[in-house]
């Protein structure tokens, strides 16, 4: 599915699968955003559905997209679990669903100039019914004014945080030998860890390698479990196997709403790196 949509000042795409081309220009296009801001956001390429792109505008365009133009936005929607894009029309997918995720790019030089605008009105035109959930970098000011300014409901605030895995937390360095059967070794898609109480199995968290650190996700215990200090020795279970491993840090991300979590990870030692927004349009 590809539609071509001329405007009198942009160019714009929208599209189910991207070219090897219109990659490599997001790729360009999300780098100049980190130049300018201390971004840690990525461009959704596998997790979205449909994409959206707008160039500046030129007389002569080929079918993907004008080849000397400058990319100047980009978008991407993800549906739910269970929905495909290519089987369906959008407005048949979002018809099933409340809520779309929506990541969007607009190069430095671009922006207050209607980029964001525009791909907003394809998106909102192909969703007419579904809320639109944008999870924005706090680091980058332009697009929190972007949203407050379409007056976008500020609904969460999430962390990524971090601790550096040597030497270990003084809050956890008396803990014991690491678990029986601890593996010195992650898969490259992660591993669940099951949290025991008495011998019944009460919960779960997961660790997976990422760009060169461990990711610690997917923690839950049974609401009646709580409150026994399982999550604590859980989650120095969750260090010791990341550092055995030999990973130099554990990053996790958890919502601002869970003051418990959020009391537990620092008082372990890790700190807030950024702090993500999260807005229902």
């Amino acid at each position: 599915m590809n539609m071509n949509d001329m405007k009198p000042d942009f160019q714009t795409i929208k599209t189910t699968h991207l070219t090897a081309s219109q990659a490599a220009q997001i790729e360009a296009l999300a780098a100049s955003c980190r130049e300018a801001e201390p971004l840690r956001i990525t461009f959704p390429f596998e997790e979205a559905d449909l994409f959206y792109l707008l160039w500046e505008n030129v007389s002569s365009t080929g079918a993907h997209g004008p080849e000397q133009a400058r990319l100047l936005a980009a978008a991407a929607v993800c549906l739910p679990d269970g929905l495909n894009a290519g089987d369906q029309t959008p407005k048949e997918a979002a018809a099933g669903s409340q809520t779309a995720e929506v990541s969007a790019f607009t190069a430095p030089a671009a922006r207050r100039q209607g980029c964001f605008s525009a791909l907003l009105d394809m998106i909102l035109e192909d969703f007419p019914d579904a809320d639109l959930l944008f999870t924005v970098d706090n680091c980058c000011p332009a697009a929190l004014k972007a949203l407050e300014a379409f007056e976008a409901e500020h609904i969460d605030d999430e962390y990524m945080m971090e601790i550096a895995l040597e030497p270990m937390c003084p809050s956890f360095s008396s803990a014991a030998e690491p678990p029986n059967g601890l593996s010195h070794s992650l898969p490259a898609d992660g591993e669940r860890y099951a949290i025991e109480d008495g011998g019944r199995q009460v919960g779960e968290f997961f660790l997976s390698p990422l760009n060169g650190s461990v990711y610690f996700y997917g923690f839950y215990i049974q609401p009646k479990f709580r409150g026994r200090g399982l999550g604590k020795s859980a989650f120095r279970r969750a260090l010791e196997i990341a550092r055995s491993c030999g990973f130099p840090s554990l990053l996790l991300q958890v919502s601002g709403d869970n003051t418990a979590a959020v009391a537990l990870y620092k008082n372990a030692g890790l700190r807030i790196r950024e702090t993500l927004s999260c807005y229902l349009y």
